[in-house]
């Protein structure tokens, strides 16, 4: 579930698209086109309001996954703008150091420039861990350079702290995914509730197109959304990783 996820967000909309109307166009053939067509006569007096608890089911499914993901996608951005904060504290601290600051700025500069790629590899995570441990070193030797450093020293340790928890916290929810089971309940709920409309029309082809077609849309429509916002290398999540760049630019 999670491999197909990760896909490229066109091949994501093409497989949901593909999945739902593939789907809707078989439950149509089958109740409409075989010889199980006479034997659903004797569910044609099935109320049709019985039928769309299937629906209202799939709703519920779909909104507990929706707000799964929506508040991971809201951590993370928060967590990214923490770290943005903490970075231009010591950016802006380092400027104002003259000599002293130089080598901290290039140090946070190597940090953010190896930081920004989402989705890091295990190379450049490790690359990112020895430039912000370069910049502790360097913010800790402040100490060297007399007292009037002091303050900026224990103002930059305050800020070098919170980037790493900041980046603790976005890596975690980098690599976090929704429960598959959710994923599996929302998309077999959908399924069902198709077939639901298939049954709620028997002898009504037309009205069963047409019925099929609305809640195939919508069905779509709803994975779509919710597997783009799953997909950790879209970037419609629109979380600025790569404000840490421009929160060292000059």
């Amino acid at each position: 579930m999670h491999s197909i996820l990760e896909l490229s967000y066109y091949w994501l909309v093409a497989i949901i698209f593909g999945l739902t109307f593939g789907f809707a166009v078989i439950v149509h053939l089958v109740t409409e086109h075989t010889p199980l067509t006479g034997r659903l006569s004797d569910y044609r007096h099935i109320p049709a309001a019985a039928l769309t608890a299937v629906a209202v089911l799939f709703g519920l499914f779909s909104a507990f996954l929706g707000a799964d993901i929506w508040e991971r996608v809201r951590l993370e951005r928060q967590s990214v703008e923490r770290e943005v904060a903490a970075v231009q504290t010591i950016d802006t601290i380092a400027e104002s150091l003259g000599q002293q600051g130089v080598q901290i700025d290039r140090s946070l500069k190597s940090y953010v420039d190896v930081s920004v790629p989402r989705m890091m590899s295990a190379k450049s995570k490790a690359a990112a861990d020895r430039a912000l441990d370069e910049v502790a070193r360097q913010v800790l030797d402040l100490a060297r350079h007399g007292a009037a450093h002091v303050p900026a020293r224990s103002t930059m340790l305050v800020a070098f702290h919170e980037i790493k928890m900041a980046r603790a916290d976005r890596l975690h929810l980098e690599g976090t995914h929704s429960d598959k089971y959710k994923w599996i309940a929302v998309v077999l709920m959908g399924l069902l509730t198709q077939v639901a409309i298939a049954f709620a029309h028997p002898y009504e082809p037309r009205g069963q197109v047409a019925a099929l077609i609305i809640f195939s849309a919508a069905f779509s429509v709803t994975l779509a959304a919710l597997a783009i916002h799953e997909n950790p290398m879209v970037e419609s999540q629109n979380i600025p990783v790569e404000a840490l760049t421009q929160a060292v630019e000059p």
